[in-house]
């Protein structure tokens, strides 16, 4: 049976993953129960009952079994949360428990199908300047046989590498999220309703974060850090004396959508990577800002990047161990829903009625008597049920709450 502490967590990281306060879990039961039950439920003071532990399972949508593993939750260290200060506090945690909950089914997946693998990155190097931030880019290029071209399904090498990549659609309030799971597995979140030239920007910055050690810089400096990471993995300066010169002291708008398309890269990135190599000077690079501001390219760009930064490895891992049966269905609805999606929109249950209603009514009624006889079997035969009856047994005689 799972410890107090470690049933509570998964109690509140469920209930925060829904953006629920205890208040609204309360209301959302179909049985009369405090807010204070679920508060001591949460803080491992007392243990909720089976019937308790089924209802939390209905209205915080994952299988009530999981809040009895033994295992411990895995956690994740977070490292840097990039925010508009609007976004409220309840959406903030909310995409922290939806991430702490996929990173246990990734974990799961991964030491189901991939058991003893480790993740393929680098160990975080110490920077303090720029020219840390692009050793250290460089260095990434190189462990990952990049060279100095454009790099195409950045998220998909990221994920090969053995990172779980999430998309959120938080609107213009969140940027990304990035941390360490077990066993040091990199956990990022984007918001993937950003156009993709910004997705593989933002990663890349996330990316800076958990491979650059900054000590005691400021929270300013290390974002400039991570913004400078992010610039030489995805544009290094070989590729921009290439593709620009080395010295220019103006730059086309043919050249920024080119080089936009090629690299997958903003063109307000590529002017300021030139600027900041010292190839475009800074007179150009202020004018090509205020035309940008004039003329709304700071929104809406007028070259678009055709790429493909949808994160997918988790959905493949679901769907091969649901195919080797190693998960089973509603374990995957639970937990990673989109591996279910474009299957048929009948239900298997609808199907069987289906069948079952063409058949004669002497065939259906021996169908029906040897299914009723298999769930009978299954019911006195079912480990979850034996499980959450022995769960009670073990609390008899303990305050429970209600």
């Amino acid at each position: 049976m799972a410890p107090k502490g470690d049933l509570g967590l998964r109690i509140q990281r469920a209930r925060r993953a829904q953006g629920l306060s205890l208040q609204a879990l309360a209301d959302q039961f179909s049985r009369p129960i405090t807010r204070a039950a679920l508060s001591k439920y949460e803080r491992g003071e007392v243990m909720p009952r089976a019937d308790v532990l089924l209802e939390l399972g209905r209205v915080l949508r994952v299988p009530a079994a999981y809040f009895l593993e033994e295992a411990p939750p895995p956690g994740v260290e977070w490292i840097a949360y990039r925010k508009h200060s609007r976004l409220g506090a309840r959406a903030s945690e909310r995409i922290r428990a939806r991430a702490e909950l996929a990173a246990e089914a990734f974990l799961r997946l991964r030491d189901l199908l991939h058991p003893g693998e480790e993740p393929a990155f680098p160990k975080p190097r110490t920077a303090a300047t720029v020219d840390d931030a692009e050793d250290a880019a460089d260095a990434l290029r190189a462990a990952w046989g990049l060279g100095s071209g454009p790099v195409e399904g950045l998220v998909g090498r990221v994920e090969d590498a053995g990172a779980l990549v999430l998309g959120s659609e938080e609107g213009t309030k969140f940027d990304g999220l990035s941390g360490r799971a077990a066993r040091g597995f990199p956990v990022i979140v984007l918001n993937t309703s950003r156009p993709d030239d910004r997705t593989r920007f933002n990663i890349a910055h996330e990316l800076g974060h958990l491979l650059l050690d900054t000590g005691s810089l400021t929270p300013r400096e290390e974002e400039q850090l991570a913004n400078r990471f992010a610039a030489a993995l995805l544009i290094p300066r070989e590729a921009v004396y290439r593709e620009v010169g080395r010295r220019r002291s103006e730059i086309t708008l043919a050249e920024l959508e080119h080089l936009k398309r090629r690299y997958g890269v903003s063109m307000q990135a590529w002017v300021r990577r030139a600027k900041d190599l010292g190839v475009l000077t800074e007179e150009a690079y202020r004018s090509w800002n205020i035309q940008f501001r004039s003329q709304g390219w700071h929104v809406n760009e007028t070259a678009t990047y055709e790429g493909e930064e949808t994160p997918s490895r988790l959905r493949l891992l679901a769907i091969r161990a649901l195919a080797e049966r190693l998960v089973d269905r509603e374990w995957v609805r639970r937990f990673c829903p989109e591996a279910l999606e474009g299957e048929s929109t009948e239900s298997k249950p609808a199907s069987a009625i289906r069948q079952l209603l063409v058949r004669g009514e002497s065939d259906r009624r021996t169908i029906l008597e040897a299914a009723a006889q298999r769930a009978a079997k299954d019911y006195a035969e079912d480990s979850e049920l034996e499980e959450f009856l022995a769960f009670d047994d073990e609390l008899d005689g303990e305050g429970t709450g209600a």
